[in-house]
């Protein structure tokens, strides 16, 4: 769920008139996915959908186009790159 309202709360600052800073937000995108991703690693798919799907589908309801579908690319990246964290850092047996 914090998940989810932090992928509504990307897209919120997304949308605002005057936000012009992408790739602060792009890399907040990613950060977040994959600390999701580092706490529970067996679907970092998931995580990358329920925070970065938000951004490109508010673009489309209120601007009808796919323009900011990067979002989810660097959702998935930073899923997929916080995934293995835990078998970095899980002791082996």
């Amino acid at each position: 769920m914090i998940a989810i309202i932090l992928g509504h709360f990307f897209a919120y600052i997304d949308g605002r008139p005057n936000f012009d800073d992408t790739g602060v937000l792009a890399v907040g995108i990613a950060i977040t996915s994959a600390i999701f991703a580092a706490i529970y690693p067996r679907r970092p798919w998931l995580w990358a959908l329920a925070v970065g799907i938000w951004v490109p589908l508010h673009n489309w309801i209120h601007n009808g186009t796919f323009a900011s579908i990067l979002a989810l690319a660097f959702a998935l990246a930073g899923a997929y790159l916080g995934a293995p964290v835990t078998k970095l850092r899980a002791p082996a047996n």
